[in-house]
């Protein structure tokens, strides 16, 4: 298995948080934050999020906010090749406890 950088930036009224991992290709990935590997809801629980963007290396990515206990998808978010940081407006969510960010990318 492959593995490349995946990055995935959150924003709201409250400002925004970036978040990144390692991503294997051909799997979703938990993204976790830049510091402290913390995920979503221990971070950002009840804040607004209305924008996100993310970017990986090479091929194609997408990511997604799901809750671990509901399976609940919140949000999917188009991803960029890196280089290439934009904001794209999503229907806006709350994060709830267990609401984690899921990256899949594959170099393929």
């Amino acid at each position: 298995m492959t593995t490349q950088t995946a990055q995935i930036y959150l924003s709201g009224p409250d400002g925004g948080r970036r978040f990144s991992a390692t991503a294997t290709d051909a799997a979703f990935t938990e993204i976790t934050s830049e510091t402290g590997a913390r995920s979503l809801w221990e971070i950002l629980r009840g804040k607004r999020i209305e924008y996100a963007g993310g970017q990986f290396a090479a091929g194609v990515g997408a990511a997604q906010v799901r809750n671990t206990q509901t399976n609940k998808i919140k949000a999917v978010i188009c991803m960029d090749v890196i280089g290439e940081e934009r904001y794209h407006k999503i229907d806006p969510f709350t994060v709830e406890e267990n609401d984690i960010i899921e990256a899949y990318v594959d170099v393929a």
